[in-house]
């Protein structure tokens, strides 16, 4: 059985980026947040700032749907208990950094890293008909962790279809 556990996220020293930002650009960067009551406190408002950087009137919502290369600047790591066939298809169609140990004669203790974009991509193309149930299934799991942690507006443009093996696929809009 393949499970996942989130181990790492990119951690914002808030007090500096908030005080450099608004000596250098002689705003305040955290406006976008604080006109829209939100606060500097996760990830999701580190890109919401950061795309406001450009145009403090922007939509938050807006920011992280469309985010792009933002996404960069996130990186996570989730500890995965994985069955080697479903890991080296997560090798095969993904760009995620991979490490993994033998735990058994079928299984592999793995952590798996990336960029929130390398998860972006990674995401779309495993929560695929086309990937095994198994593939599918530990990154319908990762996908909701993403949402857990707010940030399910980065896959916005996608929708959820159950599919009969109870896995759920993306699908454009």
């Amino acid at each position: 059985m393949n499970s996942v556990v989130p181990i790492t996220a990119t951690t914002v020293d808030w007090k500096s980026y908030l005080l450099i930002g608004k000596q250098v650009m002689g705003h305040s960067i955290s406006t976008i947040l604080d006109t829209n009551g939100l606060t500097a406190d996760s990830l999701r408002s580190f890109i919401i700032t950061l795309g406001g950087l450009q145009d403090q009137k922007h939509n938050p919502s807006h920011i992280i749907a469309e985010a792009g290369n933002l996404l960069y600047h996130a990186s996570f790591g989730f500890l995965l208990l994985i069955d080697t066939e479903t890991l080296i298809e997560l090798m095969e169609l993904t760009a995620i950094s991979v490490y993994s140990v033998p735990v058994n004669n079928h299984n592999r203790l793995a952590i798996a890293s990336g960029t929130l974009l390398d998860w972006h991509t990674a995401v779309i193309a495993c929560c695929s008909p086309t990937t095994s149930r198994e593939l599918r299934g530990l990154f319908d799991t990762i996908l909701l962790h993403f949402e857990k942690m707010g940030l399910g507006q980065v896959w916005t443009k996608y929708s959820k279809h159950s599919v009969p093996d109870k896995t759920f696929v993306l699908e454009a809009k």
